[in-house]
């Protein structure tokens, strides 16, 4: 059996696969804006915290690659003497974690106050025999 490879070259796709690259339409390119990490009700992690500041701050986010880049260049020894980003992290993590205490130094309820849930507590004395 001879097959004629040009015949087989030149057929048209088959179930609908294309032989060129992919176009997908723009809303699909477009990603959604990460979340603020000052909203969230627990500390983001350091890749959160970043893609949130690197789509925010994109020049600031920039000047600090540029600033750890130059950094690393003057060390020379390969070592990373600073991270601008995961200092802010560090930083945003510090007053998330203030906050958090201060929210949980008022507390919701006071044993002191005998009404708090719209009730009074009845207190027993024992009874001595």
């Amino acid at each position: 059996m001879c097959f004629d490879l040009h015949v087989a070259l030149d057929a048209p796709p088959r179930f609908g696969h294309s032989t060129s690259p992919r176009r997908f339409s723009t809303a699909y390119q477009q990603r959604r804006p990460p979340p603020d990490p000052h909203t969230f009700d627990y500390p983001a992690s350091l890749k959160q915290y970043a893609e949130w500041f690197r789509y925010y701050h994109p020049t600031v986010a920039q000047e600090e690659d540029n600033a750890d880049k130059a950094a690393e260049q003057e060390a020379g020894d390969g070592s990373k003497p600073r991270n601008g980003i995961k200092t802010r992290w560090e930083k945003y993590k510090r007053e998330f974690s203030a906050t958090q205490v201060s929210i949980n130094d008022t507390p919701a309820f006071s044993p002191s106050s005998r009404f708090s849930f719209g009730f009074q507590y009845i207190i027993f004395e024992e009874e001595k025999d």
